[in-house]
């Protein structure tokens, strides 16, 4: 019987990796809980990381083509996203994200969730990348939960 029924099971099999710039943003499925996830390119620009923490394990995972990765460049160009109106709006609100005592890809989730609605309000965005990451801890623990089911006692 397989651990978890969800989307994990329904990916396509793939050995096909994409390459992004290293240290550029990328969003892509994650197959474990079913939503797509903001991650940060890896030094070799075939993986990702999906959690920077202190304290934590920095995996790097494959870009695999199936996981459906689009790139967002890097955080410096996102400002331009929004038009020449609200370029301030968007400097002010990274400013106030990156004094924020959260881990540095929850501020840039927050970041990304500012550019894409337009909302430049940090307690909003924080609470946005916030809720992200929370979706990627969520997936974390469904791995581990899988890892521990396929442990023999």
């Amino acid at each position: 019987m397989r651990p978890d029924s969800g989307s994990l099971y329904k990916m396509k099999a793939t050995e096909n990796l994409q390459y992004f710039k290293p240290g550029h943003f990328v969003v892509l499925d994650c197959p474990i809980i079913g939503v797509r996830k903001l991650a940060k390119v890896s030094e070799s620009g075939y993986a990702y990381y999906d959690r920077i923490e202190a304290g934590q394990p920095n995996f790097p995972f494959p870009l695999f083509d199936n996981l459906n990765p689009i790139c967002l460049g890097e955080i410096s160009d996102w400002a331009n996203e929004v038009g020449e109106n609200y370029i301030d709006e968007a400097m002010t609100c990274w400013k106030a994200l990156a004094e924020q005592p959260d881990p540095y890809l929850t501020k840039v989730r927050a970041y990304r969730w500012a550019i894409e609605t337009g909302n430049f309000d940090p307690s909003e965005a924080i609470r946005n990348g916030r809720a992200a990451t929370s979706k990627v801890s969520l997936a974390y623990e469904k791995m581990n939960a899988i890892v521990e089911s396929v442990q023999p006692e």
